[in-house]
């Protein structure tokens, strides 16, 4: 089996430069417009997840019109707290790095611990669910694949609209 995963796109908020976390804010046109050009990158897959928050929706909905996606909990984005709605320019970025790399959450966000749970949990559901010859595509949020390529020791991916594909040996780590 194989995961892609890819990271919604770009938001008003990101736009903006603001912290989003589980604000439900859509992609900009641009985002749509680029969004429907992976079409040509991407194949098609066996099944389509989306986090609950419509940006994740619109980039599947722009990219792959007439799929319904199973929408997950576990793959929303993390909530940020006292940060959500701030420009990204009034918290220092020594706090910005410690956050980025798991090892601080702001005041009324989610523990790092409760993230890599959830997200170990989605993970084990799909790779004990799904045949070996099946294809998944995730489409999530940039915190909910940082804390995977944490937990995987892979490579980072920062851009909207960037993805990674992971396997049985990538999640072999986790085990």
């Amino acid at each position: 089996m194989t995961v892609t995963f890819l990271r919604h796109g770009e938001t008003y908020f990101n736009k903006s430069n603001l912290f989003c976390g589980i604000c439900d804010c859509s992609i900009t046109e641009e985002a749509k417009n680029s969004a429907s050009k992976l079409k040509k990158e991407l194949p098609e897959f066996d099944y389509y997840y989306c986090s609950p928050l419509k940006r994740t929706q619109e980039t599947l909905k722009a990219i792959f019109p007439n799929v319904i996606p199973i929408i997950d909990y576990k793959i929303i984005e993390i909530s940020l707290g006292v940060w959500e709605g701030l420009p990204k320019t009034s918290v220092n970025q020594e706090l910005r790095n410690k956050f980025k790399n798991g090892n601080f959450s702001p005041e009324g966000a989610e523990s790092n611990e409760n993230v890599e749970k959830r997200i170990k949990d989605f993970l084990n559901n799909l790779f004990t669910t799904y045949s070996s010859d099946e294809k998944v595509l995730v489409v999530t949020h940039n915190g909910i694949l940082r804390t995977i390529s944490r937990l995987l020791n892979i490579n980072q991916i920062n851009n909207n609209l960037e993805y990674f594909t992971i396997d049985l040996n990538n999640y072999s780590n986790l085990i």
